[in-house]
């Protein structure tokens, strides 16, 4: 065998290793606060329901957070955003609410399914529903929205807004970066006022 023959052989070897090894990682971490956002979340199966799409199975990325026996809040996020868009303002209320935020497929530690899989605004609401009723098994909340999760949440009270469920719908039309770091930050009273938002929803 030649020197050259040797040479391609342990490139393809070394080059098999490191894809095995990009394979078996899902993500790359670029900070402790990522890792740790991932490490605390599960995962929940969801069929897509858009016709284009083919039944494509995916996995959804989602967290909780607080006492389960405490009032509930799901947060929804925007794009092209992720639940780590609350990261700042989840510590405020973990003490006084059960929260539960998900990462929609093609964001976050979700799935990305390409090859022209169809990422529509009307499933997203669907996958919320499902997400509330059979994941997270929340009958009673309130649902705080962001940016296009706004519309998903508008879409999801249109279509299931008919079950037997109390819902308590609180959204915000915020579109830039105060939203996350001046408009509700503790300086403000902000957070004060989310949870005395919150409570006024309380039956």
């Amino acid at each position: 065998m030649t020197v050259s023959h040797k040479l391609f052989l342990v490139f393809l070897i070394l080059f098999g290793a490191q894809a095995s090894l990009a394979q078996d990682d899902d993500f790359v971490f670029y900070s402790d606060l990522s890792r740790d956002w991932y490490q605390g979340g599960d995962y929940f199966e969801w069929t897509s329901t858009t016709e284009d799409n083919n039944a494509k199975k995916v996995n959804v990325f989602y967290k909780t957070w607080g006492d389960e026996t405490k009032p509930k809040l799901v947060l929804i996020h925007g794009f092209p955003n992720s639940s780590f868009d609350y990261y700042k303002m989840i510590p405020f209320l973990e003490d006084e609410y059960h929260i539960a935020a998900l990462d929609f497929p093609g964001s976050g530690f979700s799935d990305k399914p390409l090859d022209g899989y169809n990422y529509m605004l009307a499933e997203n609401a669907e996958i919320v529903d499902y997400f509330v009723r059979e994941v997270v098994e929340f009958e009673d909340f309130a649902l705080y929205t962001h940016d296009r999760g706004v519309s998903i949440g508008l879409a999801f009270l249109g279509n299931y807004l008919v079950l037997v469920r109390k819902l308590r719908f609180l959204m915000d039309l915020s579109f830039s970066d105060t939203f996350r770091f001046a408009g509700i930050g503790p300086g403000r009273g902000g957070f004060s006022l989310i949870r005395q938002r919150f409570a006024s929803f309380s039956a």
